[in-house]
């Protein structure tokens, strides 16, 4: 089996777990805003804001670039979580996926060429 990610997680970690799970707060309470704070000033940024996953943080980020839906997209990526961020993007309520068979979402040459001729169009 090829690994699909590889953790390094030490005591220091499962410590800080343990003291959020037994805080009282498994959701908003107090580490969020530290975490954030963290966050931030690691990246040197000016704000961070955590989400619940990533499929949430991809579409703020698809906010807070001003990135609009369009009509026919292709992701690079197997996640349909990607391509469902510039989907759920402000904007055409007609957009689809493009290159991909409906409802299996399995992604042909055809669907390639058609999603390519969309976006020439």
């Amino acid at each position: 089996m090829i690994p699909y990610a590889t953790q390094t997680i030490d005591e220091t970690d499962l410590a800080a777990v343990r003291a959020v799970l037994t805080s009282g707060w498994l959701t908003q309470g107090p580490a969020v805003p530290q975490f954030e704070q963290t966050f931030a000033q690691v990246h040197q940024v000016a704000h961070a804001c955590a989400v619940s996953n990533a499929t949430a943080g991809l579409h703020l980020a698809c906010l807070a670039l001003g990135v609009a839906a369009i009509a026919a997209v292709g992701e690079p990526e197997a996640f349909a979580a990607a391509l469902q961020s510039v989907l759920d993007a402000p904007g055409d309520a007609g957009a689809r996926r493009a290159h991909a068979a409906p409802y299996t979402w399995q992604r042909s040459a055809a669907g390639h060429r058609r999603a390519y001729a969309l976006a020439l169009s």
